[in-house]
């Protein structure tokens, strides 16, 4: 039981050094390393003292990737407003 929580708080750890590195690729490689470990836990149960120290951890993830989100979306949506003035502006040539 120990084990799994020890895994999972190291994949949680690996997922939020990569979403504040703002490397979304490699947090949805490490995110398919704590699914794995979150199924490995399924198996054997998880106590509550392992549950509740993980809970800040998976608190914080969950607001990095919000946070990586919304970054993302910022990104995608002035990348659309350039291509759409830009377009516009060749248009009227």
């Amino acid at each position: 039981m120990a084990a799994a929580g020890a895994e999972i708080e190291a994949a949680l750890r690996e997922v939020g050094r990569h979403l504040e590195a703002r490397d979304p690729l490699a947090a949805a490689t490490a995110v398919d390393r704590l699914g794995a470990a979150c199924v490995a836990a399924a198996r054997v149960g998880l106590d509550d003292v392992t549950r509740a120290r993980l809970q800040p951890m998976v608190a914080r993830c969950a607001a990095l990737a919000t946070e990586t989100n919304t970054a993302l979306a910022a990104s995608l949506a002035r990348l659309g407003t350039g291509n759409r003035a830009h377009r516009a502006y060749n248009d009227e040539d």
